[in-house]
């Protein structure tokens, strides 16, 4: 063998044991993988069907406060609804944080039927809130051609006529002090209410119209025995306050009235 054979020979050898050598250090190493540190956990693979999240069910607010509930339907102009709670045992009694009953909202914004049957199922027709609102006091502020049937329904139930709020002033404080409510005035005269009661302040259901320049409730009020000769701590009577507010004809007619 040549010098020149031999050295090709001895080279296929040393390149075989090479390769030989890499393949061996591949298959430990993972077929060419890089490494991973034994110490860290391996990183999970990513999710393809990840489960939803779970659907929380939240009661609307009215579920989860059956008081809330029963003012809300007891509010509305139609009695469906309230009669509904009632009918699945809602407390007709219940009263929120500030003595907020179901009777006072149907009193003043609901119906006249929602009143009724708020009393067939134990509401009283003289529960008052924190401010001494009644259901005769609601049901003159508030709006709708129902007052007056309101007022006979709770006078009916043995409502307190007269009672007042804790400002002194009675249901006819509060007709007075409206421009619609001679009808009210009417029923509550009629109810036996004490025309001259005061207020806090003083002053009387005449003073108030007096102050509104309603001729037509003061000369109502007149008509069933209002005393036009009551006067304020300082001296002033309801001839006075309308006269200070401009309307000298409805003065003067009151001061005949203190006269006689």
């Amino acid at each position: 063998m040549s010098d020149q054979r031999a050295t090709r020979v001895i080279l296929g050898i040393v390149l075989a044991a090479a390769a030989i050598g890499i393949i061996a250090l591949l298959a430990r190493n993972g077929g060419g993988k890089a490494p991973t540190d034994p110490e860290k956990p391996a990183t999970p693979p990513l999710a393809t069907d990840t489960p939803p999240s779970p659907i929380v069910d939240i009661d609307p607010p009215e579920a989860a406060d059956p008081v809330r509930a029963i003012l809300n339907a007891a509010a509305l102009p139609t009695s469906d609804e309230l009669r509904a709670l009632l009918r699945n045992n809602a407390d007709a009694r219940a009263k929120t944080a500030d003595g907020r009953t179901a009777i006072l909202a149907a009193a003043e914004t609901g119906a006249a039927a929602s009143v009724e049957l708020l009393l067939i199922h134990g509401a009283s027709a003289d529960d008052a809130d924190i401010d001494g609102v009644t259901p005769m006091i609601a049901a003159i502020r508030g709006p709708g051609p129902e007052r007056v049937e309101k007022l006979l329904i709770l006078l009916n139930a043995g409502a307190t006529p007269d009672r007042a709020d804790v400002m002194g002033r009675t249901p006819l404080h509060h007709a007075c002090a409206r421009a619609d409510d001679d009808g009210v005035i009417v029923l509550l005269a009629d109810a036996g209410v004490d025309l001259d009661a005061r207020d806090d302040q003083g002053r009387t259901p005449l003073m108030l119209a007096a102050l509104r320049a309603d001729a037509d409730a003061a000369l109502l009020l007149l008509s069933r025995g209002a005393d036009a000769a009551i006067a304020l701590p300082d001296g002033r009577a309801a001839a006075d306050l309308a006269l200070e507010g401009g309307h000298d004809r409805l003065a003067q007619a009151l001061r005949e009235a203190s006269s006689r």
